[in-house]
C-alpha cells in the first residue's frame, strides 16, 4: 500500500517536475555545489587509488545510481560538471512512478549528444527490488552478474523511503562497488542529499506523513550503523557557501551565497559494528608457532578451554577488530593496543588445523612502543567490528597478502571511526578489578568474558 501511495502522488507530480523552470534560479548554484562535490569524492577516491591520470583504472567510466531519480534534476549539473573534470559518467536512474520514468527518459534524450560519450538508462523500479542492471557475458552459465556502482546517489528522496535502514542494508551489499587497480583499492560511495535542506523536509513531514514519513537524519544516525559496512566521510547538514558557482554580478544583497544544504557522504568499507561488544580476559598462551615464524605476524593466543569454547560457539569464525592489554602490575599506565583478530581454526595450515576454535590476536602497538614476550601475562580483549570470514588461502603468499590488508584495513578503521576509536578508553580496561559475570569456575586460570548489547554501548558515545 505504501508503495502504491507513493507511485500514485508521483505520479501525479510528474509533469510539474518534468518543466525546466521546475528548479527556481537561485537553487541552480545548490545543485551545481552538490554536483560538484559528488564527482570531487568519486574523482579523489579513484585518484588516490590509481595514483595516475592516465592510468587505465583512473579512466574507466564512472558508474552512478541515481535512486527515485524523478525526472533527472540532478543530471544535467553532474553532466556539465563531469565534463569540465574530465570524467565519463554511466547514469542509471531509478525510479518508482512509472509517469516520471516517462519523463526522464526523455529528459535524458535531450541532454545527450550522438558523440557524448556519457550514457544514461532509467528505468522503473523499486529500490528494493533492484539488483543493478545485467551485465552481458559472452560465457554461457545460470549465473547472472549485475552492475555494481562506484555511487549511489540518494537526492531528495531519503525521507520517502519505508524503511531507510533496510535501504542502506541492500545498498551497501548489493550495489555498492569494491573494485580492485593495480595501485590500491575503491570502494563505492552512497550520497544522501537534498538542495533545500532538513528544515524544508520537517515541513513536509509534518505537512503530509503518509508520503515523507522521516526526517533527513543527524549526524549521529550515520555513525551508529551495526552490520552495515558503511562509514561516514563528510557531513554538511545546514547551509552551503553557493559563492564559487555564481556568477560575480550575482554576489549582490538580492542573492543571498548561503544556502540551505543537506549532505552526507558515506563510504564502502569492509568492517561492520557487531550487534555485540565480546569482552575476553585470560592468560596468554603459546600457539602453534605460525604467526611469528611463519607469516611475520605474532599473535597472543587465548588459552584454548571449555570454558572459552562455549562463547566462542556464538562468535562467527572470522576476522574482527578491537583492541587489547595486557594486564601489568609493575606499570600503573594501561597501554591499550589496536588489534586484529582472528576466531577460528586457521584452515590454510592443511593437517596442523586448530582441532577446536580459538581467538588469536595480532596486537599493532604505536610506533616507538614494543611488546616484549607476554606468554603467561593476562590480556584483555574487546571485539567490536567484523572484517571478513576466515577461508583457507591457496598459498601463504595469498594468505599473508590479506593478513597484510586486514591490518591496514583495521588500523583505518580503529583510527577513522568514532566509535572505535573512542573505544579506547573503555573502562573495561582501566579497571583493575573488571570482573565478569561469566567467570572460569577454576581459579587459577583467570578466565572471563561477557557480551554486551552494542546499543548500550554506543549511547555512551552519542
Amino acid at each position: 500500500d505504501f508503495l502504491k501511495h507513493q507511485a500514485q502522488t508521483f505520479d501525479e507530480m510528474a509533469p510539474i517536475f518534468a518543466k525546466k523552470e521546475t528548479i527556481p534560479e537561485h537553487l541552480l548554484h545548490v545543485y551545481q555545489t552538490l554536483a560538484f562535490k559528488i564527482l570531487e569524492v568519486l574523482i579523489n577516491e579513484r585518484q588516490a587509488a590509481s595514483g595516475v591520470n592516465e592510468d587505465q583504472d583512473f579512466l574507466r567510466p564512472y558508474q552512478i545510481l541515481d535512486v527515485a531519480c524523478g525526472t533527472g534534476a540532478l543530471w544535467p549539473f553532474l553532466l556539465e560538471k563531469a565534463t569540465a573534470m574530465n570524467m565519463t559518467l554511466l547514469i542509471q536512474g531509478l525510479d518508482l512512478s512509472p509517469r516520471m520514468v516517462e519523463c526522464a527518459k526523455e529528459h535524458a534524450a535531450s541532454l545527450l549528444t550522438p558523440d557524448s560519450s556519457h550514457r544514461i538508462e532509467v528505468v522503473c523500479s523499486d529500490i528494493m527490488e533492484y539488483h543493478g542492471a545485467p551485465v552481458e557475458s559472452e560465457e554461457q552459465n545460470e549465473t547472472t552478474t549485475y552492475t555494481s556502482y562506484d555511487a549511489v546517489i540518494c537526492n531528495a528522496c531519503w525521507a520517502n523511503f519505508y524503511s531507510p535502514q533496510a535501504i542502506l542494508q541492500h545498498v551497501t551489499t548489493n550495489l555498492l562497488q569494491s573494485h580492485k587497480s593495480a595501485k590500491g583499492q575503491t570502494f563505492g560511495r552512497l550520497f544522501v542529499t537534498h538542495p533545500l535542506g532538513q528544515d524544508f523536509i520537517k515541513e513536509l513531514h509534518d505537512a503530509d506523513p503518509q508520503t515523507v514519513p522521516h526526517l533527513l537524519p543527524e549526524k549521529w544516525y550515520f555513525s551508529d550503523f551495526i552490520r552495515v559496512p558503511l562509514q561516514l566521510e563528510e557531513f554538511v547538514p545546514e547551509q552551503v557557501d553557493v559563492r564559487p558557482f555564481m556568477p560575480e554580478e550575482q554576489n549582490t544583497d538580492e542573492f543571498s551565497t548561503i544556502k540551505p544544504f543537506y549532505f552526507a557522504a558515506l563510504r564502502r568499507v569492509r568492517h561492520y559494528l557487531l550487534p555485540h561488544v565480546w569482552r575476553f580476559r585470560g592468560p596468554v598462551a603459546r600457539g602453534y608457532g605460525r604467526g611469528g615464524k611463519k607469516l611475520g605476524f605474532p599473535t597472543a593466543n587465548l588459552v584454548a578451554s571449555i570454558f572459552f569454547q562455549n562463547a566462542l560457539q556464538e562468535l562467527e569464525a572470522g576476522v574482527y577488530i578491537g583492541w587489547a592489554s595486557v594486564e601489568d602490575s609493575s606499570n600503573e599506565k594501561v597501554v591499550v593496543h589496536r588489534a586484529v583478530v582472528n576466531v577460528g581454526y586457521s584452515p590454510t595450515f592443511e593437517g596442523q588445523e586448530n582441532p577446536e576454535k580459538i581467538i588469536e590476536a595480532h596486537l599493532m602497538p604505536e610506533e616507538g612502543i614494543s611488546l616484549s614476550d607476554f606468554y603467561g601475562e593476562t590480556m584483555r580483549l574487546e571485539l567490536l567490528a567484523y572484517l571478513r570470514a576466515e577461508e583457507k588461502f591457496a598459498s601463504f603468499p595469498d594468505l599473508i597478502t590479506q593478513i597484510n590488508a586486514d591490518v591496514a584495513d583495521a588500523k583505518d578503521a580503529l583510527e577513522a571511526h568514532p566509535v572505535l576509536r573512542q573505544a579506547r578508553a573503555d573502562s573495561f580496561f582501566l579497571k583493575p578489578d573488571w570482573t565478569a559475570k561469566n567467570q572460569d569456575s577454576e581459579e587459577e586460570s583467570g578466565s572471563s568474558w561477557e557480551r554486551k548489547d552494542m546499543k548500550e554501548f554506543l549511547e555512551k558515545y552519542e
